[in-house]
């Protein structure tokens, strides 16, 4: 397929699964956002590719340097690291566009089983790609759900969170021993060494996960237990 094509497919596929959404059919929309938000985690994961791809032209750019024997050497790095900017940005659009049609909009949902549906993937996105998703743009959603009146979202809140801390402390010792590599894709700490990330959302809902810890529901008080100690560990909050 030429680039036009996967972009009419791309568009095609999104705007069948916004206006799937958009049912006032449970089932329709459950599986409108299944499909949607595993395609946005799909654009997630190659937009995360194409960074590390710039991430390495950049560098061996930098390395060729101005020297006029390697001339084409380095027309030909800045041709691929042009068309890497225009590829990345081109998906950029994309997952903004899904996620203000799609999350933003079922993050509201009023099946809970949608709700939580919709935290789970952010949680997944944001430990995917830190990068990108690691802020409080797209953090204060998964956040906001604490609150929810449904125990199974505010368990997908807190089991979200849970993976973004524990992300944090792993990388703060250098290490990844309490992160699972499971649906999330492959580790990548490098982005949650950088406090000023959670700062602000630890600063406002702390006080909230420590709540938790005392929620009606058992599976919840398990797993904001679980945060709790996290942000100990990571010294984001003192339980002494």
């Amino acid at each position: 397929l030429d680039g036009a094509t996967q972009v009419d497919f791309l568009s095609c596929m999104s705007h069948v699964c916004v206006e799937l959404s958009k049912s006032e059919i449970r089932s329709f929309r459950y599986a409108a956002c299944l499909c949607g938000y595993a395609l946005l985690g799909s654009l997630v994961r190659v937009h995360q590719s194409l960074d590390e791809t710039n991430a390495v032209l950049t560098k061996q750019l930098r390395a060729v340097g101005h020297s006029a024997a390697k001339k084409n050497q380095r027309r030909d790095l800045n041709k691929r690291l042009q068309e890497c900017h225009e590829r990345s940005n081109t998906i950029d659009t994309h997952m903004k566009n899904l996620f203000q049609e799609l999350v933003i909009v079922r993050f509201r949902d009023v099946a809970p089983q949608i709700r939580a549906l919709t935290i789970r993937w952010v949680g997944i996105w944001v430990v995917q790609h830190p990068k990108k998703f690691l802020s409080d743009g797209y953090l204060k959603y998964v956040a906001w759900s604490l609150n929810d009146k449904d125990a199974q979202v505010r368990l997908a809140a807190v089991q979200a969170l849970k993976q973004v801390y524990q992300r944090h402390a792993a990388a703060a010792r250098g290490g990844d021993a309490d992160a699972d590599e499971d649906d999330t894709g492959p580790n990548n700490n490098s982005s949650f060494s950088n406090l000023s990330a959670l700062d602000l959302l630890t600063q406002r809902f702390s006080g909230r996960f420590v709540e938790l810890v005392k929620d009606v529901n058992e599976q919840v008080c398990v797993n904001a237990l679980d945060l709790v100690l996290s942000l100990a560990e990571a010294q984001l909050i003192d339980v002494s």
